[in-house]
């Protein structure tokens, strides 16, 4: 496949498990099976003929669902291509959907120069 859609998580803005939930349904992906923890929403959209990979809201989990892009795509060692992301897409103003451009940031990732495109109404924040 040229160009594909991946998904990097389901959960709504906060995640799943909820932070602070003490219910039965948010207990087990916590305590008893971490593997049913889920990521908050996001896509990456790929390019593999010019390994250009985009990214459709940055959410807390950024960190965690670049990581397990780069598992999917068995990229060695992790996000070393000068391609590693081509730009952001953000959908809306909900915390869920742009509060992983903070790992962007120097202290981090370091990118300057990435793309992120939004609407006007988002784009005022910026």
């Amino acid at each position: 496949e040229d160009v594909y859609v991946t998904v990097l998580g389901t959960a709504q803005d906060a995640g799943y498990p909820q932070v602070g939930c003490r219910k039965q349904c948010c207990f087990r992906p916590t305590a008893e099976k971490p593997i049913l923890r889920r990521y908050v929403s996001s896509i990456a959209i790929v390019d593999n003929q010019s390994q250009e990979r985009w990214i459709i809201d940055c959410t807390p989990d950024f960190r965690e669902q670049m990581d397990l892009l780069d598992r999917i795509q068995k990229v060695y060692p992790p996000s070393s291509s000068p391609k590693w992301l081509k730009g952001i897409l953000l959908t809306h103003a909900h915390i869920g959907h742009y509060t992983g451009l903070m790992f962007l940031g120097r202290e981090s990732v370091g990118a300057s120069e990435l793309p992120v495109y939004c609407g006007s109404r988002m784009a005022s924040f910026f």
